[in-house]
């Protein structure tokens, strides 16, 4: 299993029905994402998306791939380009415009040394050992928020 950042930047697209992703975070659910040109994602793969491009920047889900990459067209217009996209089951989406963020700060530990956590296309890999501090990382931040609300 690999592990792949997706990207969100509200700059370019705004994700109007996000309430409704969240609510659906957890279920059989799932939601197409671009992956830019990775071809590489496989069903089962770790996925987790990164706010850009406006405050708060980080990583605000994370999810499975419900399908392999498959290419489409470019969803933005004027753009004639291939993309592939992605179904991604997310097991936890939180509301990015609410804050709700591991913060990029943190992504600039030592510990995530090596990753480009400002992306300019989705679907990056994660390396492996990258992908497991993130995950340690991602489950502190979720239980932190759990205990103060």
């Amino acid at each position: 299993m690999a592990t792949y950042l997706l990207t969100y930047n509200p700059k370019i697209w705004f994700w109007k029905d996000i309430s409704e992703a969240i609510r659906c975070a957890g279920s059989e659910s799932f939601v197409t994402w671009d992956c830019g040109g990775t071809q590489k994602i496989r069903t089962g793969d770790r996925m987790f998306i990164l706010q850009l491009g406006v405050e708060p920047r980080g990583i605000f889900g994370s999810g499975w791939a419900a399908s392999d990459a498959r290419p489409g067209e470019n969803w933005r217009a004027g753009k004639s380009n291939i993309v592939f996209y992605v179904d991604v089951r997310f097991d936890t989406l939180l509301d990015p415009h609410a804050g709700g963020v591991l913060p990029r700060e943190v992504l600039e530990q030592p510990q995530f040394a090596g990753m480009r956590w400002l992306p300019r296309r989705s679907g990056v890999a994660i390396p492996d050992g990258i992908a497991a501090c993130l995950e340690v990382e991602w489950r502190r931040f979720l239980a932190a928020r759990a205990s103060d609300e």
